[in-house]
């Protein structure tokens, strides 16, 4: 009984979440942050490398049971999530590159995900057939991240230009 409430309520719960989000970023925010496209590609190229890094001495040096290990790996390889960005919101980040960062992720992620998980698990030793559902990808990047951002931002908006 608590599955299904948890598979409908926990996507919910994260796009109002990220409604919030949106509400406090304005096109301004993203067009500063495009003007330095040179962060972007740094902090997108650290995350497809650092973290598969991070997660591999961690599987390495902490001589984790082989499912933890195959989990941490899976975890260092896959894209940032939505929450995130509220994590960025909370801690006073600059939420707009957050917003960009999942987004850039998230794409490129069809393909630096099945190539991070070969190499990391190659470096275990075993084999991986691990599918990326693009479509899935895709529509939990525009459901989870992309409208509620919209809605949340051209909400605030009409709140900004109202008498």
């Amino acid at each position: 009984m608590l599955k299904p409430v948890l598979d409908a309520g926990v996507p919910v719960l994260v796009f109002f979440a990220m409604v919030v989000v949106g509400m406090e970023l304005t096109a301004d925010d993203f067009r500063r942050v495009v003007r330095q496209p040179g962060t972007i590609v740094v902090v997108t190229v650290g995350q497809l490398v650092f973290l598969p890094v991070i997660g591999w001495l961690l599987v390495r040096c902490l001589n984790l049971q082989p499912a933890i290990a195959r989990g941490v790996l899976l975890v260092a390889a896959c894209p940032s999530g939505a929450m995130a960005n509220v994590y960025t919101y909370l801690g006073r980040g600059n939420v707009a590159l957050s917003v960009i960062l999942t987004a850039v992720s998230c794409l490129a992620a069809v393909l630096t995900t099945p190539v991070v998980l070969a190499a990391l698990q190659a470096q275990v030793g075993e084999s991986t057939g691990f599918p990326v559902p693009f479509g899935v990808l895709a529509g939990q990047l525009f459901l989870l991240l992309v409208l509620p951002v919209v809605t949340g931002g051209a909400s605030a908006a009409a709140g900004r230009t109202s008498p």
